[in-house]
Order: C-alpha cells, then structure tokens, then sequence
C-alpha cells in the first residue's frame, strides 16, 4: 500500500502532461492491454506495451527495463488486458531525429521502467516488491 501510495503522489496524470513544457521523462499510471516482441527493420526485436493512460488514450511504445530486455514471448508475469492490474511507466523521449515530428518535438517516446502498483513481479523470477518503496536501491 505505501508503494501505491508512493507511485500515485509522484506520477502525472496522463502521457500529455509527462511531455508537458519540454519535459522528457515522467511516471504515468497505465493499463496494459498487451505485451509482443516485434522485430525492427534493423533486424532487432523490442518488447513492446500497448497501453492506455488515464485519458483512455493507447498508445504502442518500446519498452527498454533492463529486466526486460531478455525476456522471451510468456514471460511477463503480469496480465494484461481491462482486468489487469495498475502499472507505472517511467516514459521518457529519445534525442530528437525528427522521423516522429509533431506529438513529442521530434523525439520517439519510450517506456524505460515498469513499476506495478501492489509490488507484484515483473518476470517469475522476480519477488515482490511490496514494501520496498523508499528504500536504498530499491524500485
């Protein structure tokens, strides 16, 4: 409950007001609605979200958590879909090459972290991280 708590204080309310001002990361609450890996044109495959914040807007991004870069197709232990339970991105935006004009100034928007609200493991092998909210080195 502290780390809801926690998550829910700092975040922003939806992806439009992270980017908000020329900001480029933020903390957003998000559903997710399904994981895939999905090969890029250089021959690299990314995990990517489907996603929709708290505006109901979705959104389909690249999701770079070092926990899981390395996680085949299952692994995830965390459902997605409208009964999924709440999860905090960390998204940020790339150095602008202007190939996305518009929306986010150029920059291609990223999900760098996944934080689920109940402290619940990303990937099997992970434990909880209930409780672990504010502590040294701790998500």
């Amino acid at each position: 409950a502290r780390r809801a708590a926690l998550l829910a204080a700092v975040a922003d309310p939806d992806v439009a007001t992270a980017f908000a001002g020329g900001r480029s990361a933020g903390l957003v609450a998000v559903r997710p609605l399904g994981y895939r890996h999905q090969r890029s044109t250089g021959g690299r495959t990314f995990l990517r979200l489907e996603f929709t914040d708290n505006t109901g807007e979705r959104f389909d991004w690249i999701v770079r958590d070092v926990r899981l870069l390395d996680a085949g197709p299952g692994e995830i232990a965390l459902p997605a879909g409208p009964e999924a339970p709440l999860l905090y991105a960390a998204v940020g935006l790339t150095h602008p090459n202007h190939r996305f004009p518009g929306r986010f100034r150029g920059c291609h928007p990223l999900v760098v972290g996944l934080h689920p609200a109940d402290g619940s493991p990303l990937l099997p092998n992970e434990t909880s991280l209930e409780g672990t909210a504010g502590a040294p080195g701790t998500a």
